[in-house]
């Protein structure tokens, strides 16, 4: 995606031809797994649902997708996916009465704690960057500075002799 947006400058394009890419794919695996044409008679309120969820859903996922990564970039972005695997269980458990097995509590701790343990390697890594940053900018401010005064002691001692070279003349 990055690739395609870095070539392409109209990023809502290429997140269209992804949303409508995917559409005809689970198009094409639905029907598969359910060929008959009765199963798949949409009645008002699942109309309106699948509406609903493609137009209101998708655009607000992306909407906030698009600002997370102009404020982040796009690796936070991708960090944060997991969550909706967790928030998808979590929510099926308290609304739908599911039942939570092991493998997806014990999933979702790991999940948990490798995204926290990546944000917090990234926010080290963030402030080591701009310690480095900062040293380097303290050298090179000494660095012009020396070459600052050294310049303005050329620029006395060529002044002074113009000065005697002058005083001489005369």
């Amino acid at each position: 995606m990055a690739r395609v947006n870095e070539k392409c400058a109209a990023p809502y394009s290429s997140i269209f031809l992804v949303f409508f890419m995917a559409s005809f794919q689970c198009m094409i695996i639905s029907y598969c797994v359910v060929p008959k044409a009765s199963e798949w008679a949409l009645t008002p309120i699942r109309a309106i649902s699948v509406v609903y969820n493609g137009t209101v859903c998708s655009s607000l996922a992306l909407y906030l997708s698009s600002w997370c990564i102009e404020k982040k970039g796009l690796l936070y972005v991708s960090m944060f996916n997991p969550f909706l695997l967790i928030i998808a269980a979590f929510l099926s458990w308290i609304l739908l009465r599911e039942k939570l097995y092991v493998g997806i509590v014990v999933g979702s701790i790991l999940t948990v704690v490798g995204l926290y343990g990546f944000l917090w390697g990234q926010k080290k890594e963030m402030e080591q960057s701009k310690n480095d940053v900062e040293e380097e900018d303290k050298e090179a401010n000494k660095e012009e500075n020396q070459l600052c005064k050294g310049d303005l002691e050329l620029q006395l001692v060529a002044n002074n002799l113009d000065l005697d070279g002058f005083s001489h003349n005369m």
